[in-house]
Parts: C-alpha cells; sequence; structure tokens
C-alpha cells in the first residue's frame, strides 16, 4: 500500500509542475491569469489549436468567478480532473493491454489477439475481422502491437 501511496504522490508533484508550467506558457503577459486571446495564442505553443469563438467558451466554463478570464486556482482545479481523468483512463487501457498480452512480453501479436476475439464471450469476431483490426492497429508493421498502438487504435474508432 505505502508504495501506492508513493506513486501517487509523485504523480500528484508531477502534475503540479506540469500545470503550472502550461499556466506560466498560456498567461503572456504574467497577470496570473489566463483570458481567451492568451488561451488562442498560448495554445499553440502547448499543442492546443482554437480559435477565438471557443477559447471564450472554455473561459467561460472554467472561470468560477465570472470575470471573463482564469485565474491560477480556476486552472489548477480544471487541469486537475483532466489529468486525473487521463491518469483513470490509461489504467483502463493498461489493464485491458494486459488481457491480450498472454506471454506478458509487452507486444500483442496476431495469435493473442486472435484468441481474446475470436474465442472468447460475447460477439466474437472472425479470424479475418480480427487480422483486419491488427493490420490497422500495427502501424510500424512490425507484426506485434506496442501498448501506444493498442491505446491509439481504440482511441481512433
Amino acid at each position: 500500500m505505502e508504495h501506492k501511496d508513493e506513486t501517487r504522490q509523485m504523480r500528484e508533484t508531477s502534475n503540479e509542475a506540469t500545470i503550472k508550467i502550461v499556466f506560466d506558457k498560456l498567461d503572456a503577459n504574467h497577470d496570473g491569469h489566463i483570458t481567451p486571446e492568451e488561451l488562442m495564442n498560448g495554445g499553440k505553443d502547448v499543442g492546443i489549436k482554437i480559435n477565438l469563438t471557443r477559447a471564450t467558451k472554455l473561459i467561460d466554463e472554467i472561470d468560477k468567478e465570472g470575470n471573463g478570464f482564469v485565474n491560477y486556482g480556476e486552472f489548477r482545479k480544471c487541469m486537475q480532473k483532466v489529468l486525473a481523468k487521463i491518469h483513470r483512463d490509461n489504467e483502463i487501457y493498461k489493464r485491458s493491454f494486459k488481457k491480450f498480452d498472454a506471454d506478458g512480453n509487452g507486444f500483442i501479436d496476431k495469435e493473442e489477439l486472435r484468441q481474446v476475439l475470436c474465442a472468447g464471450g460475447g460477439r466474437k469476431m472472425s479470424e479475418e475481422e480480427a487480422e483486419e483490426l491488427f493490420n490497422e492497429a500495427d502501424v510500424d508493421q512490425d507484426g506485434q502491437l506496442t501498448f501506444d498502438e493498442f491505446v491509439d487504435y481504440f482511441c481512433r474508432i
């Protein structure tokens, strides 16, 4: 139990640092607030492409004080929720990946995928469907699915 607590604490510390870095990047004039314009312009630096209308709507959703901008506390609270959801989703993907990775080598090969999808409970896939799915997911075509390929594929469908 101690290990899980330490891991969670390390993740939270890392998240706090990341949230602060992103806030500071978005807060272009360093006044402690993010305006819709700053979100639109600074978003490009953190991988967010957003127009002014959408940025304004997003700021309005996060802005609990109703003053037209987001302060660090509002931003932090919102980002903590987003990061917690990402973490939960990642844990779900890890558990799912492990179900497919029968030999535990960190990869899913065609046979492992076929075993789960064609012989599993519920709706069974045909071998052809399973092979087609595998080929679509195996982006680098090396005959095995990495965790990232697995997640990317299931996020696309």
